[in-house]
């Protein structure tokens, strides 16, 4: 009984699949049951977003740092550990 999230259980079943398909390449069984096994499609969760009036309200309330960092991920995309992760060389080269 495979629980979890559609990507935990495609998961899972990819690995029995890799798994039967090894054994079955290596010769350590006859069929490859796990060739006939469907996985579910991963569906991946929307994710909720800000909207203007609340990136406007934090701005409000955000020191400098704060507010480079609200600009760079809301109006350029970056993740937060894409924004962690700039030094000033990134800026100077």
């Amino acid at each position: 009984n495979l629980t979890g999230s559609s990507a935990t259980r495609q998961q899972a079943v990819m690995c029995i699949k890799s798994l039967y398909k090894f054994m079955y390449d290596n010769d350590l069984t006859e069929t490859n049951l796990a060739g006939k096994i469907k996985a579910d499609p991963v569906r991946n969760k929307e994710k909720d977003a800000l909207s203007v009036d609340e990136v406007k309200q934090m701005m409000q309330f955000a020191n400098s740092r704060e507010k480079a960092i609200l600009v760079l991920t809301t109006q350029t995309g970056l993740r937060a550990s894409e924004v962690a992760s700039i030094t000033l060389d990134d800026f100077l080269n």
